[in-house]
């Protein structure tokens, strides 16, 4: 074998080992699995479909907490609106936790690995207004800018 196949070698195993050290300080991350239920509701504590409620089932399926700061449903006329960042209305939910302002689980909420969390508008006079299929449920979480949406589906 030649020194440049061992030159070679030696390159990959440095790269190998600088990528694994880089992704090794990054540390663990909080990922976040959303779903939302236009028409649900909760049994047994799980939200299911086939309800009367509007819900959004937050899971952290990531090895860090992560905070949960507040909850609003947006309408965005167009794509270009919602990538811009321009909601054309916003509705915030006061006291969305499904157990109510004095549950353990109202926001800020600490959402811990593996732990769900769901939320609802409790604005039962503009359900029928969200479903339209053009309102996004938007959650804030502590350190980000930008909120994350999710689409409630038109029903």
């Amino acid at each position: 074998m030649s020194g440049e196949f061992w030159s070679a070698l030696g390159a990959i195993a440095t790269i190998a080992g600088a990528a694994f050290a880089y992704r090794q300080l990054r540390g663990q991350k909080a990922k976040l699995a959303t779903e939302v239920f236009a028409r649900g509701t909760i049994h047994d504590g799980v939200p299911i479909h086939g309800g009367p409620l509007l819900l959004v089932s937050v899971v952290n399926t990531g090895g860090a907490v992560i905070g949960i700061d507040r909850l609003e449903v947006h309408r965005y006329r167009t794509i270009l609106d919602r990538l811009m960042a321009r909601a054309a209305k916003v509705h915030r939910c006061e006291e969305p936790s499904i157990r109510g302002s004095n549950a353990t689980d109202a926001l800020p909420y600490g959402l811990k690995p593996g732990e769900r969390w769901t939320g609802t508008p409790r604005a039962e006079a503009t359900y029928s207004e969200f479903r339209r299929g053009d309102h996004w449920f938007a959650i804030y979480i502590a350190g980000q800018q930008r909120p994350l949406l999710r689409r409630i589906p038109k029903s």
